[in-house]
């Protein structure tokens, strides 16, 4: 009987470990966040960096043309 439990838990542990690589495979996440989801927010992120790159030159040109 102890080992039926055993086989019934392991049996689960794999349902869920297949299940996991599923959703990754499908969609880039375990969590079943999409890939263009993930896309669109690293484009967001790099945008807003270039942003503030661009505005700190911007501001450095700035002061160095007052120096």
């Amino acid at each position: 009987m102890c080992s039926d439990t055993r086989l019934k838990s392991k049996g689960q542990e794999i349902s869920y470990r297949i299940e996991k690589y599923r959703r990754l495979s499908m969609t880039g996440s375990v969590y079943g966040m999409e890939k263009s989801k993930i896309v669109a927010m690293n484009i967001k992120q790099q945008q807003q960096q270039q942003q503030a790159e661009e505005e700190y030159y911007l501001f450095c040109g700035t002061i160095a043309g007052e120096l």
